[in-house]
């Protein structure tokens, strides 16, 4: 039987894993929108790219955008495969399916 308090360990190395990641996937939005807006200062290398302007209010609101889709879009892949997965817990068992979300959790935010 499934224990509620299971989820407790999990959470919490989900948000800490989260926690860890968040700000390195800023900089990567940072980068991109400097890349796309071209600021003046902006030298491309092959492993970063090194940015003097790239925190103008055009650079920072092109990031916030960049995130904006990629949260919308992984909601509506969310919202839009709930059933599929609910059918299929149904079917194979629901403590299973727990068991791959959370591994799929933890690679996804460690990854």
């Amino acid at each position: 039987m499934a224990n509620p308090y299971w989820v407790i360990p999990i959470v919490l190395v989900v948000n800490i894993a989260r926690g860890m990641t968040l700000s390195p996937r800023i900089k990567v939005y940072n980068e991109i929108a400097c890349r796309v807006v071209g600021s003046p200062g902006t030298e491309v290398n092959f492993l970063t790219l090194v940015a003097n302007d790239c925190q103008s209010p055009e650079v920072q609101a092109r990031a916030s955008k960049i995130q904006a889709s990629i949260i919308t879009i992984m909601s509506v892949l969310s919202s839009g495969s709930t059933g599929l997965w609910s059918q299929w817990g149904d079917v194979r068992g629901r403590k299973f399916l727990f068991c791959v979300s959370i591994v799929g959790f933890i690679v996804m935010r460690v990854n």
